[in-house]
């Protein structure tokens, strides 16, 4: 259901033989574009009887070996759910090829984040696709960047994959597309479409906001300059609404502690330090600000901040919201830093070679965050903001 789905029937079509033909000789696809390119969703939508599919987070690894592994076990169905070496899972899919026929598919998304293992260790991987019977097991990674640059980063020897890049559809592509699969007037969308595309390049989460904002408004004053300024109000208005349709496939799929993180990233970068001693007061409301404080001018646009602060709000966070303590024990800040930089979630500041206490900023916008500190139990974000 997206603007890019048109642009991308090749690639689909190729991806779609691979999974159907259970003797296909494609032990590891690589696939790269930004977000915006339907990569994941184009994947998600993908119906294939034939075919045992799993879809893994690689940022929601966080670099454990063990986690891997058990969740290629576990979303494979194989006979033991968890395993602690490459060896145990070699077994299981033997086994498994021996007794189904159908195709093995091991989608790893945010592949970039493979950086966090070893060389050895991933080399070891993927041979296991290519040791599997029949060559039945297929690894699919998923990233922004090429196999290459990823490949460079990690100084993998590992064999080069098939790769295939999804581009990108230009705001006239995304016009014609959703208007033509829609009905919706051409106006209208373009309407949409250039005052969504500075928040958010994702095509499916556009068309969605286009449809609801077109049964919304009146249609026969839509066109004027008035009802111009009403469509602009209801798309701000669904896309606060529904924070989980403006949420994008990736950071959905973040885990606890990387969304956490990312939720203490955006308090460092929308706050002023002085305001941080109010994490540690349980009631968060009006009276945060003094009636006659005046507004920051720049209120809403992110500040830098260093990693220091960020774990002293993270640790704040966590005694506002106990239950969040157990998936953040013993997980390395700076893998998670590295991982939400590599999303394009906050940006690197300081120089590269800063390694010890980086200066970063969160150019996540409020709407995500504010959904994943649902996602994770914290009610209102707003209510540790200080506009």
């Amino acid at each position: 259901m997206g603007a890019h789905r048109s642009a991308h029937e090749e690639e689909k079509r190729v991806l779609m033989n691979i999974f159907s033909n259970p003797h296909a000789d494609a032990h590891h696809i690589h696939l790269h574009g930004t977000s915006a390119s339907g990569i994941i969703e184009s994947l998600q939508l993908m119906e294939i009887a034939e075919a045992r599919i799993v879809f893994i987070n690689c940022l929601s690894i966080e670099g454990c070996t063990k986690n891997l592994l058990s969740r290629i076990s576990k979303g494979l169905r194989l006979k033991h759910s968890k395993c602690d070496n490459v060896e145990s899972l070699q077994h299981d899919l033997n086994r498994l090829c021996c007794d189904k026929k159908e195709r093995l598919v091991c989608i790893l998304l945010e592949a970039h984040a493979l950086n966090a293992f070893t060389s050895a260790f991933l080399k070891a991987l993927f041979d296991v696709a290519r040791k599997t019977p029949n060559g039945r097991l297929s690894f699919v990674t998923v990233s922004h960047v090429s196999w290459l640059d990823i490949q460079r980063e990690i100084n993998s020897c590992a064999t080069e994959p098939i790769s295939m890049r999804f581009n990108s559809p230009s705001n006239e592509e995304m016009v014609e597309t959703i208007s033509s699969k829609t009905k919706i007037s051409v106006q209208f969308v373009k309407i949409c479409v250039d005052h969504l595309i500075p928040t958010s390049n994702n095509p499916n989460v556009i068309e969605n906001l286009v449809e609801k904002a077109w049964i919304d408004v009146d249609s026969e004053v839509w066109n004027t300059p008035s009802g111009v300024k009403k469509i602009v109000q209801i798309l701000d208005q669904n896309k606060k609404q529904n924070g989980s349709d403006w949420l994008d496939s990736s950071s959905s799929l973040l885990s606890t502690a990387s969304k956490l993180f990312l939720v203490a990233s955006f308090l460092a970068s929308h706050n002023h330090p002085s305001s941080d001693k109010r994490y540690f007061i349980k009631t968060h409301n009006k009276e945060k600000v003094k009636a006659n404080q005046k507004r920051n001018e720049s209120a809403g646009i992110p500040k830098m901040f260093d990693l220091e602060r960020l774990l002293f709000i993270r640790e704040a966070l966590i005694q506002l919201y106990t239950h969040l303590r157990n998936d953040s024990i013993g997980i390395e800040p700076k893998l998670l830093v590295n991982s939400l930089v590599s999303m394009n979630r906050i940006v690197l500041i300081s120089s590269k070679e800063n390694i010890d206490w980086p200066k970063l900023k969160c150019v996540t916008p409020l709407e995500t965050v504010r959904q994943l500190a649902v996602d994770i139990g914290i009610p209102d974000i707003k209510d540790h903001l200080e506009y």
